[in-house]
C-alpha cells in the first residue's frame, strides 16, 4: 500500500499502452478508468498479495502454478508499464533541453 501512487502510474501507462486509446479518461481524470484505478492502487496489491498466500499454503499444485501464471502476467503487465512510463518522461525531459 506504500507504493499506491508507483501503482497508479504503472497502472495508467500500462493502460494506455495496452488500450492503444484513451478509453474512460475524461479531461480532468476523473472517469471510470481513474475511479477504478484510485481502488485498485490500495486493493489490487492487497488481493494479489492475499491469494499468493493463499496459494502458497495450499496442497494442489494447480493453484499454486496458476498463481505463478498470475505473477508472471502481472510483472509483465508492469513492465509494461514501466517502460511506458520511462519513455515518457524521457520524452519531456529531452523537449525541455
Amino acid at each position: 500500500m506504500a507504493n499506491a501512487q508507483w501503482f497508479t502510474r504503472v497502472g495508467f501507462f500500462a493502460w494506455l499502452i495496452v488500450s492503444r486509446k484513451l478509453f474512460g479518461i475524461g479531461g480532468n481524470f476523473d472517469d471510470t478508468f481513474f475511479r477504478f484505478l484510485g481502488f485498485g492502487c490500495y486493493l489490487a496489491p492487497l488481493a494479489v498479495l492475499e491469494l499468493y498466500l493463499r496459494a502458497k499454503e495450499s496442497a494442489d499444485p494447480r493453484g499454486r502454478f496458476a498463481m505463478a501464471g498470475g505473477l508472471l502476467v502481472l510483472t509483465l503487465l508492469m513492465g509494461v508499464g514501466i517502460f511506458a512510463f520511462t519513455m515518457f518522461t524521457w520524452q519531456h525531459r529531452l523537449a525541455r533541453i
